[in-house]
C-alpha cells in the first residue's frame, strides 16, 4: 500500500516509519514528491488542489491532530467521494493544559508571581487577593468529546461537581457522577457555572455562542478557560466582560488572530483587543496540546492508523463535514 504525507518528515520519523511499516506500506512525503496513482491514504490537514491532482486515488484524509481545518471543510463541502478521519491523542494534555490554566486563573498564580519578581509583597498582605476554593465548585463543560471526559476526570479529582453539554445528549449521565445535557439549555446551567470550560468545535452553529447576554447570565465570581476554539466567544464581548468585572477571570489558549508566519511570531496581537492588559486572564499561544514527547503519541497514533487501513479495518468513524467534527 503506498501513502503519502503532505508535510515533510524528519530524518528521525523517517526511520521510525520505515521500521513500523516494513515492507507493506510505502510512504512519500513533502510537496516535492512524484505524484503517483496509487497511493489511496494522504496524512496530514490542508491539502492543496494540486496535491489532490498528484493523488487522485487517494480518497482518504486522515488529520494528524483532534480538529478539522477551516479550508479543508470548505474544499470538501460538495465532494462526498473523500473519507476525512482525524486522531484524538492529545485529549489528555489538553485537558491538563485547560484544568492548569483554570486553577491558575483562580489562585491568581500569573499576578502572585509578576508582583514577586518585581520584589512587591503586596498580595500577601492585601485584605482580598481574589484567590477561590477549587473544590466544591461547579464546572459546565461545553462539549463532550475527548477532551471534556478526561477535563471531567480532572475536576472531579479537585472535589468540583461536573455537568456537560452536547449537541445529542439530555439527561444522560456518565458514571453516576457527571450529568450530560443538550446544549440547547445553556442558558439554565450558565448561572449555576462557577467554571465555563470549552472544549467543543468551531461551527456555524457555535461560532458567537457566549456573547454578552450569555455572559449577563453567568455569576461575577465566574472564570472561563477555552481550548477550543477564539470565535466561540464573541471577541468583543470577552474583553469586555473580563474589563468591567462580568466575570472574573480566563484562561485562554485559542485566539482570534495569529501569525501568518513563523517571521511574523514576534508581533502577532492574538485579538483586536488588549487581553494581554488585564491581570485577571492566563494568556497561551495555542500550545495546549504539545508536550515534550508530543509527536511520539502523534506517530505511533499514525501507526496505528495506516496498519488498520491497510487491514480495511478501522473502527473510528469519518468526520462529517457538514458539522466539522
Amino acid at each position: 500500500m503506498n501513502i503519502h504525507y503532505l508535510y515533510p518528515l524528519k530524518d528521525f520519523e523517517i526511520e521510525f516509519y520505515e521500521k513500523a511499516f516494513g515492507d507493506g506500506v510505502h510512504f512519500s512525503h513533502g510537496s516535492e514528491a512524484l505524484g503517483s496513482d496509487e497511493t489511496t491514504l494522504l496524512i496530514g490537514g490542508r491539502p492543496s488542489d494540486a496535491e489532490l491532482t498528484k493523488f487522485p486515488n487517494a480518497k482518504t484524509i486522515f488529520i494528524p491532530y483532534a480538529g478539522v481545518p477551516a479550508e479543508l471543510r470548505e474544499l470538501f463541502k460538495d465532494d462526498e467521494s473523500y473519507q476525512i478521519y482525524n486522531l484524538h491523542h492529545n485529549a489528555l494534555n489538553t485537558a491538563e493544559f485547560g484544568v492548569t490554566m483554570m486553577m491558575s486563573v483562580m489562585k491568581q498564580v500569573v499576578p502572585f508571581h509578576l508582583a514577586l519578581m518585581k520584589n512587591d509583597w503586596g498580595p500577601r498582605y492585601a485584605p482580598s487577593t481574589g484567590t477561590q476554593v477549587i473544590s466544591g465548585k461547579r464546572v459546565l463543560l461545553l462539549g463532550w468529546g475527548h477532551i471534556s471526559k478526561e477535563a471531567a476526570r480532572m475536576c472531579e479529582g479537585l472535589g468540583m461537581h461536573v455537568s456537560a453539554l452536547n449537541r445529542s445528549s439530555e439527561n444522560a449521565w456518565m458514571d453516576g457522577t457527571v450529568k450530560v445535557d443538550s446544549i440547547q439549555k445553556l442558558d439554565d446551567y450558565l448561572p449555576e457555572a462557577d467554571v465555563l470550560f470549552l472544549a467543543l468545535p468551531l461551527t456555524k452553529e457555535t461560532e458567537n455562542l457566549i456573547d454578552a447576554r450569555r455572559f449577563g447570565l453567568m455569576k461575577s465570581s465566574a472564570i472561563v478557560v477555552n481550548i477550543a476554539r477564539g470565535p466561540i466567544l464573541k471577541e468583543k464581548d470577552f474583553f469586555e466582560a473580563l474589563e468591567n468585572g462580568v466575570i472574573a477571570g480566563a484562561g485562554i489558549d485559542v485566539w482570534y488572530e495569529y501569525p501568518k508566519n513563523k517571521a511574523a511570531a514576534g508581533e502577532t496581537a492574538p485579538s483586536a483587543f488588549d487581553f494581554g492588559k488585564l491581570d485577571n486572564v492566563v494568556m497561551s499561544p495555542h500550545r495546549g496540546a504539545n508536550a515534550e514527547d508530543y509527536r511520539g503519541f502523534t506517530n505511533d497514533e499514525i501507526v496505528q492508523f495506516v496498519l488498520k487501513f491497510a487491514e480495511n479495518a478501522l473502527d473510528a468513524e469519518p468526520v462529517d463535514l457538514t458539522k466539522g467534527y
